[in-house]
């Protein structure tokens, strides 16, 4: 193994690490709302579905996170712009983490779905961009690859924008909650399932 490749296992290694760090501070920041919750009111159908919601989006962002530091090819700038993007995404998610259930969200200015709205506007922003730089590159499979991604993240954010726009950010109520989880919930499905079609996983 030559001194770049160590380097490089040295790093990516690193970098995976941080990143399942960050995602454990995530969940762990999610146990003390949950708890107090489940104290107060016991279990419920919104706790439930936002729980749910985080769960799934955490534990996405990292299995594709450390795909993507591990196993894609990527060299210099580019593998430094996903390890920071995935790394600003890991810290929304502790953010996100401390906000869900409906009494959490409830108290501060931010909330559950105001975070998951900056994470689906990331989420679009860098799906279009890997998409630009495809293009620029004449990449035409990666472009292949990537454009039912955007697809699916495009129509997610603007699913979620129009059922929040009817019902208000901050109303929290049991068909809201439910109309968005189910939108975050089909989404990640179509994400994986695409995932799987290209043998990522």
């Amino acid at each position: 193994m030559t001194q770049q490749e160590q380097i490089r296992v040295v790093r990516n290694a690193a970098a995976t690490a941080f990143i399942g760090l960050l995602i454990a501070i995530a969940f762990q920041e999610m146990v003390a709302p949950v708890k107090a919750s489940l104290d107060r009111s016991g279990i419920t159908f919104n706790d439930i579905a936002l729980s749910t919601a985080f769960f799934v989006l955490a534990t996405a962002t990292f299995l594709f996170g450390q795909y993507n530091l591990l196993f894609v090819a990527y060299q210099g700038f580019e593998w430094l712009a996903n390890f920071l993007f995935y790394t600003l995404e890991c810290l929304l998610f502790i953010f996100l983490g401390g906000e869900t259930t409906v009494s959490a969200s409830k108290l501060g200015r931010f909330g559950f779905f105001d975070y998951l709205l900056v994470y689906f506007v990331l989420e679009t922003v860098w799906n279009l961009l890997t998409l630009v730089r495809n293009a620029l590159k004449h990449d035409s499979a990666a472009i292949e690859a990537q454009f039912p991604y955007v697809v699916v993240t495009v129509v997610a954010l603007a699913e979620i924008v129009g059922i929040l726009a009817k019902t208000g950010l901050n109303t929290y109520s049991s068909g809201s909650i439910g109309a968005v989880v189910a939108t975050v919930l089909v989404s990640q499905a179509l994400i994986f399932i695409l995932a799987a079609c290209q043998d990522l996983f």
